[in-house]
């Protein structure tokens, strides 16, 4: 294949959330990159909104040199600068690519920042334009070909989904890179391409046109390594060009300095839960993070507790001198601090949209790659959940400094601008009250390891799962499932719990099993069958729950 039949194409968030390099200059050397490899076109990611609508359009896309695309958005006006596709000609051949993004949007970015701005079903709008491109009518544009990028994870997609129009498909968003096909509306295998995130990898397709039939074919779908002489062989050009590299050098240099300024001190690692991308288990950069908002919100206003959003932290922090390039990985979005009144009912509808989320105004399970958000939350806030019991009914017991939370009190709590807007979808924050801005999240933490340096690190355990086989009446034998007493990544684990019932151990060094459990806040379990103590009732019952290690101390 010759390079200049090459159609150099994007799926979407080339910005935020990006290398250091890039992030801290506003990312104009990864859009001066791109203009310099000759990017043709890209789909619109979430990732392009982390700002709102009004910086991608008049920030982002006026130093772009390729346009972006995307057909599931709507608005009053029109987002006339996002068309639904591009027609790009290759060897006299017409190749349309459609854009759309994951339905998920509104919860994925700053609700402030997308006022006005709804998503439709990313596949019926692909379809749509797809029968336009192909009805034979020129007044709403033809094409010979028709490919969908779609900023939706592949799993999201199912044989059948998209329309005989449609002639092959790329996903993006999720991370994982996936090499597979369905089957269309015509009943014809199309494939499905997705590259690793981070620029890792990149997706090849080579697609082959007959006139005579009007049919399109192709051949050799892969997934290659960002590696120059594998790229070659595929019929790419030396994209590494002497301006890219210029560009590179000069963001390197740039960044530097500002990188290398230390801004405090760490006694002990502070871990995202095992893999990094999971956002279900509990984690100790979630919980500091949670209170570092608390300490914020405390300054602002004056706060009860914090919380975090788990896909707001984006790196780790190590013990030792932590640097500004190290606290801006761990939070480069650029979000503003905040307070917002909450009563405690409210209080405990957060805690189940970790689990689940409003589906057309109905509570519902969280599903694909997140179906639990756990929420990183300040070390003053405990609660008991029950991984079994159903939407809405999950969580039985909250602390706060250690009294329970009344349901009809109001609370304050400090967060991200994000979150409190309903983001990640938590929409239970947009009935809150009394929301009040602060500082810029990345001044925040800076501030905090100004203050306390050297930092601590707490390793207590802010939920403790627990299901009981029956309620606790004397005399009845009741099995106790108890889970979520252990971080999953490197921190210390406690190795055996102790249960006790009214004062009476039911449960004596209980072994620990720290089985990670992947994409859920369960890791460390331990199970007991006991007989209940005299005089138990399910009214008088009090259940003390402790590891050997102290990391989980709860009685409720």
């Amino acid at each position: 294949m010759d390079s200049d039949d090459l159609i150099f194409v994007s799926n979407g968030d080339s910005v935020g959330g990006s290398a250091f390099e890039s992030a801290v200059l506003g990312d104009m050397p990864t859009l001066d990159v791109l203009n310099a490899m000759g990017l043709e076109l890209s789909n619109a990611g979430n990732h392009e909104f982390d700002k709102g609508w009004a910086d991608f359009r008049d920030r982002i896309m006026p130093v772009s040199d390729f346009p972006y695309i995307n057909s599931n958005l709507t608005s009053t006006p029109e987002l006339e600068e996002l068309a639904d596709y591009t027609i790009v000609e290759s060897q006299g051949i017409s190749v349309a690519f459609v854009g759309t993004i994951t339905e998920e949007f509104p919860t994925l970015v700053m609700p402030t920042g997308i006022e006005g701005i709804d998503v439709s079903d990313a596949v019926d709008a692909a379809n749509a334009v797809a029968a336009d491109l192909s009805d034979g009518n020129k007044l709403n544009g033809e094409a010979d070909v028709v490919v969908v990028l779609t900023h939706a994870g592949y799993q999201s997609l199912a044989t059948g989904d998209f329309s005989g129009d449609v002639d092959a498909v790329f996903t993006g968003h999720t991370h994982g890179s996936y090499e597979g096909s369905i089957l269309n509306g015509a009943g014809v295998a199309i494939p499905v391409l997705q590259p690793q995130s981070a620029g890792t990898t990149v997706s090849h397709l080579t697609i082959t046109y007959k006139p005579a039939t009007g049919k399109a074919g192709n051949s050799n779908p892969r997934i290659m390594k960002v590696e120059t002489e594998t790229i070659k062989t595929a019929g790419y050009v030396d994209m590494a060009t002497d301006e890219v590299k210029d560009i590179v050098e000069a963001a390197v240099l740039a960044s530097e300095p500002l990188g290398a300024v230390v801004v405090g001190l760490l006694e002990s690692d502070l871990m995202r839960p095992e893999g990094g991308s999971s956002r279900g288990g509990e984690s100790t950069i979630g919980n500091f993070l949670g209170g570092v908002a608390l300490w914020q919100g405390d300054l602002v206003t004056g706060a009860d507790f914090g919380v975090i959003n788990p896909g707001g932290i984006r790196a780790n922090l190590l013990a030792g001198e932590v640097t500004y390039r190290e606290v801006f990985n761990v939070a480069p979005f650029g979000n503003t601090m905040a307070t917002l009144d909450l009563t405690g009912e409210q209080v405990d509808l957060m805690l189940e949209q970790q689990f689940a989320t409003y589906v057309d105004g109905v509570l519902t399970a969280r599903t694909g790659d997140h179906p639990v958000l756990r929420l990183g939350i300040s070390h003053n806030v405990e609660y008991v959940y029950d991984p079994t019991a159903p939407v809405g009914e999950k969580v039985s017991e909250i602390f706060i400094d250690n009294l329970a939370v009344d349901p009809e009190a109001t609370y304050t709590v400090a967060s991200n601008a994000f979150l409190l807007a309903g983001g990640d979808g938590f929409s239970v924050f947009r009935s809150g009250t009394n929301f009040t801005g602060g500082p810029v999240d990345l001044d925040s933490l800076i501030d905090y390891f100004g203050e306390f340096s050297p930092v601590e690190v707490d390793y207590s355990q802010g939920s403790t799962g627990l299901h009981l086989s029956a309620p606790l009446v004397a005399g009845e034998t009741v099995t106790a499932s108890i889970s979520s007493l252990s971080f999953t990544n490197a921190e210390p684990k406690p190795a055996t719990v102790d249960l006790i019932v009214n004062g009476e151990v039911v449960g004596n060094d209980l072994t620990i099993d720290n089985t990670v459990t992947v994409k859920a806040d369960q890791t460390g379990q331990a199970t007991v069958t006991f007989v209940v103590p005299d005089g138990v009732t399910p009214e008088n019952a009090v259940v003390q729950i402790v590891t050997n290690d102290g990391s989980t101390n709860i009685e409720f």
